[in-house]
């Protein structure tokens, strides 16, 4: 093997980050990867909904507490396609404020899906675009 090839293998084996929420292998060049001021990293989707989860009891504060070693993180999410905008979570956008309103504490109505936290639609985040298109 010439050293070019074991660089590119060392690189895209970089690119994998692991989920400290679902423990699932994400591909940072591909997938949306947010790593907290602590050094735990998430999977950005994952992160929102416990962020969002977080908000429905401490609506009015800009904290929240990394998942994993619950410190506190004074920081927004950054925006992105798949989570819609959330005041204090991802936007300080204030028409954006529904606290508690927009995610409820029950399973996913999406078939083998593991989620417990969902929209008023029945479907946790990853489902609810894939089931109304």
């Amino acid at each position: 093997m010439s050293t070019g090839e074991s660089e590119s293998e060392s690189e895209s084996e970089s690119n994998w980050k692991e989920c400290c929420i679902s423990k699932e292998l994400i591909n940072t060049q591909t997938q949306p990867y947010y790593e907290l001021s602590c050094g735990h990293g998430f999977w950005l989707l994952a992160l929102y909904e416990e962020v969002c989860r977080q908000k429905i009891y401490d609506s009015i504060h800009k904290r929240f507490y990394c998942p994993y070693c619950r410190q506190i993180q004074k920081e927004y999410l950054p925006a992105h396609p798949d989570t819609p905008p959330m005041y204090l979570v991802n936007t300080t956008d204030k028409k954006y404020y529904r606290p508690g309103k927009e995610f409820i504490w029950k399973p996913c109505a999406f078939p083998s899906c593991p989620n417990q936290y969902t929209s008023s639609s029945g479907y946790c985040i990853h489902h609810r675009e894939r089931c109304f298109l």
